[in-house]
C-alpha cells in the first residue's frame, strides 16, 4: 500500500460514505472552484439547490459531475467506483478483476471493465506527456510471454532464444534517473525501431546507459552513450548501468505474472501504462494519485465494445 493521510479501506470508506461525498470529490478535483459545461466549454454555469446538477448559461444543457468521465452512464454506485480507484492505485502490483469483484461486491465482468476505464484512462492521461527526459537515461527491454521451458513438448516453438518476437512481445523501457519512466510495446528490438524513440523522449545533450545490445549501437552517433556488458558479467561500470530500469521491469513482471497471470499482446499497452503510472506517481500518497489521476478525466471514457473489439 503507498503512504497517505487515509490509512486504510476503511477509512476510504468512511470518507466516500455516500454518492453526494463523492460527487463533491470528483467535482472538486476536476474542475476546483470553476465548473465548466464540459458540452459547450462555457465557464458560466448555475448550480441546483435540490440536486447535484449543473446547468450552461450558453447552451442551456444540464450536465453532472461524471459527464465525459469515466464513471459517465455507469450503474455502478459511485463509492464502489471509489473504492476501486484506491485499490487498483495502492497495490503495487495492482488487482485482478476477480479479486476486485470479490471486494466490492460486483461481478467479475464488470470488474473487468471498471480496471479496462481506469486503465484507458492513465494510457490516454500519459500519452499526453511531451516533455523529454534528461541527465542521466537508461534504456532497456524486456520480452513478456511464456517461456518455452514451461510449454508441453508439443506446444513448444523453434528459434525462440534470446530476443526473439516470435512467441513474446518486446516492451522497452527509458528512465530518467531520479524521474519517471516511460514504456511501450514495439515490434522489434533493433536500431530501426530503438533510435527514434531515444530521440523522441531524450534530450541531445543527455548521457543515455544501455547494456552491449547491438540494436543500441546507432545511440553513439546522437548522444553520449555507455553501456555495460551483462554477457561477460559486468553490471556497473562507473555511472553506467541499468540496473533502475530492470528493477522497474522486476516489479513489473510480477504484476503481470503474479497477479494477472497472462496478458494479451491487444490489451498489453494498458498493463504497461499501469505500471509506470504507479512508479511515476510513487511519491505520492494514495488520495493524492486517486486526485492526480481524476484530473485526466474529460472525454477519458472507454466503451465495453471498444474493450472487447478485435
Amino acid at each position: 500500500m503507498c503512504k497517505s493521510n487515509l490509512g486504510n479501506i476503511l477509512e476510504i470508506a468512511n470518507k466516500f460514505k455516500d454518492k453526494k461525498s463523492c460527487l463533491e470529490f470528483i467535482a472538486n478535483r476536476r474542475w476546483k472552484d470553476t465548473p465548466t459545461c464540459p458540452i459547450c466549454g462555457h465557464q458560466e454555469v448555475y448550480k441546483f439547490k435540490t440536486r447535484f446538477i449543473y446547468k450552461c448559461k450558453d447552451c442551456k444543457k444540464q450536465f453532472s459531475p461524471l459527464k465525459n468521465t469515466i464513471f459517465d452512464n455507469s450503474k455502478i454506485p459511485l463509492q464502489k467506483w471509489m473504492i476501486a480507484l484506491y485499490l487498483h492505485t495502492s497495490h503495487k502490483k495492482g488487482i485482478s478483476s476477480v479479486q476486485l469483484s470479490k471486494d466490492i461486491g460486483i461481478t467479475q465482468k464488470s470488474a473487468w471493465y471498471v480496471l479496462g476505464r481506469i486503465r484507458n484512462l492513465i494510457l490516454k492521461g500519459t500519452m499526453e506527456l511531451d516533455e523529454k527526459f534528461e541527465g542521466h537515461v537508461e534504456i532497456d527491454e524486456t520480452y513478456v510471454g511464456g517461456k518455452e521451458k514451461n510449454k508441453h513438448q508439443s506446444k513448444k516453438t523453434k528459434g525462440t532464444q534470446g530476443r526473439s518476437t516470435k512467441t513474446k512481445t518486446a516492451v522497452v523501457g527509458i528512465l530518467e534517473r531520479g524521474g519517471k519512466i516511460r514504456a511501450k510495446k514495439i515490434t522489434k528490438v533493433d536500431g530501426e525501431n530503438l533510435l527514434p524513440i531515444a530521440r523522441e523522449n531524450i534530450t541531445t545533450n543527455s548521457i543515455i546507459f544501455t547494456d552491449e545490445w547491438r540494436g543500441y549501437i546507432q545511440l553513439k552517433y546522437h548522444f553520449e552513450h555507455q553501456k555495460v556488458n551483462h554477457g561477460a558479467k559486468q553490471y556497473v561500470d562507473g555511472d553506467a548501468h541499468v540496473n533502475t530500469v530492470e528493477g522497474f521491469w522486476s516489479q513489473f513482471k510480477r504484476s503481470i505474472y503474479g497477479i494477472y497471470h497472462s496478458v494479451s499482446p491487444k490489451h498489453l499497452d494498458f498493463y504497461i501504462n499501469e505500471n509506470t503510472f504507479r512508479y511515476n506517481t510513487r511519491h505520492m500518497g494514495c488520495i493524492q494519485r486517486m486526485e492526480y489521476l481524476l484530473t485526466m478525466n474529460n472525454d477519458k471514457r472507454l466503451m465495453y465494445n471498444e474493450l472487447i473489439a478485435a
